[in-house]
């Protein structure tokens, strides 16, 4: 009887703890500003298909909304720790999406070349823009600024292509190649940058740690395929466990942490999970691990997710204090253009390719950033290299050119400029108009 009681004493003691846990973390969480966070991210796509003439992107409008329900904004909602964590996840998966759109084996060649070269005759217009830039007084740290106005942002090219259905053309590939090395090269310099003195040896090591485990992990995405789990995986695909969703999110999890822990950004590591999951399902076409396991995690994605991390980043931005200095605004434009002069002019180097208008498209996408912008001033601010006011001025740079430069791009390419290029490039496998992962319609 004494034993039995203990031990039912002990599960009602458990189940008391763990509603405990509930309730504390239900009080921590904010439902009204979690709800006009819902609210913003159902009422963007809404927007964007009724202005369709407009052309106006879903994650533009995103932005635009987080601005006007958050802190300095209207004040309806507030970035609380749920939504930091539901953020963050967003954040991840936007980069883990990506990933899985880069087909490496098209990537290579002249379209990933000329992205690399593009970017270095960007570092060293960015190197002369910051130098000119402090010179005039406009910025201080020039080597943050620098880094800044050569990056683009991935994460927001890659939904924009899909909105413009551009399929597996040249256009594509072109714009994906300068994305992806407009993103990494800034990460890595980044990481160099604030190691401080005596850290860049540890921080190289630490780099080179990371690429090994990623060409591990990519490697093993190829070669290990034990046939009774790929049998399972095709089994579990529709039922309630969701067994291969799980699995892909504890490996961009996991390649997060380890990221984490070499001090490296977090979207580096779910960048490389996408995209070794997106070269294990390039290896399954036909198979479960093909198209369905990406419309999965698009809806995982992009229905939830990434809208909550794009609409609280809007809400994270300090426009007040820019607004209310109207002295600042030409700075801004002046750091607008220096980012569209610093990466869209190395485009000219695919113009044979592409065409003159495509070729104008792909420098403005290229242009486009604001996720590395945001992450150097605020390091430099911590670091106090760069005044805030200073640091919010270089992000509304950012700001415009999303809101901005992909709209103007879809402008310059009438709606099936690209598709038609997409259709006559014939495929690997001898067919014509095969489809990417980046047209999801």
């Amino acid at each position: 009887m004494g034993p039995a009681f203990a031990g039912r004493r002990a599960w009602l003691e458990c189940i008391g703890n763990l509603v405990r846990v509930h309730v504390t973390v239900l009080d921590d969480l904010d439902f009204a500003s979690t709800a006009w966070v819902i609210g913003a991210a159902a009422l963007a796509p809404w927007l964007s298909q009724r202005g369709a003439s407009a052309r106006l992107p879903v994650i533009a409008l995103e932005l635009l909304l987080g601005v006007a329900i958050g802190p300095h904004g209207l004040q309806l909602a507030e970035v609380d720790g749920g939504l930091q964590v539901l953020a963050v996840m967003g954040m991840a998966l936007l980069f883990f999406l990506a990933g899985m759109e880069i087909d490496v084996r098209e990537l290579r060649g002249p379209s990933l070349a000329r992205g690399v070269g593009s970017w270095a005759i960007s570092l060293g217009l960015a190197t002369v823009a910051a130098w000119g830039l402090g010179s005039a007084g406009v910025i201080t740290d020039r080597h943050v600024v620098a880094i800044a106005l050569a990056t683009t942002a991935l994460g927001i090219v890659a939904p924009v292509l899909r909105d413009m259905q551009c399929g597996a053309s040249d256009f594509a590939r072109a714009v994906i190649a300068c994305a992806v090395i407009g993103e990494l090269g800034p990460v890595l310099l980044m990481s160099l940058l604030l190691a401080g003195r005596g850290g860049e040896a540890r921080q190289i090591g630490a780099t080179l740690v990371f690429m090994l485990a990623a060409l591990a992990v990519c490697w093993a995405s190829l070669r290990v395929r034990p046939p009774g789990l790929i049998r399972e995986i095709g089994r579990a695909m529709h039922r309630s466990g969701q067994w291969p969703i799980r699995l892909c999110l504890l490996l961009m999890v996991a390649m997060m942490g380890l990221a984490h822990w070499l001090r490296l950004e977090l979207a580096l590591g779910a960048l490389v999970a996408g995209l070794a999951v997106g070269l294990a399902r390039r290896e399954q076409r036909g198979a479960p691990l093909d198209d369905e396991l990406g419309h999965k995690l698009d809806a995982v994605g992009f229905g939830l997710l990434v809208p909550i991390f794009f609409v609280t980043s809007g809400m994270r931005l300090e426009v007040r204090p820019l607004m209310a200095d109207a002295a600042s605004w030409p700075d801004v434009v002046l750091l607008t253009a220096a980012l569209l002069a610093v990466r869209g002019l190395p485009a000219v180097l695919f113009v044979r390719d592409l065409g003159v208008r495509q070729t104008q498209a792909l420098a403005l996408l290229s242009a486009t950033s604001l996720s590395m912008i945001v992450a150097l001033s605020s390091a430099a601010v911590a670091a106090g290299h760069m005044a805030p006011l200073e640091a919010t001025r270089l992000v509304a740079a950012g700001l415009l050119s999303v809101l901005l430069f992909p709209w103007l791009a879809m402008c310059r390419l009438s709606p099936g400029c690209v598709r038609a290029a997409a259709t006559i490039a014939p495929g690997p496998d001898g067919e014509t108009g095969r489809r990417s992962g980046l047209d999801s319609s």
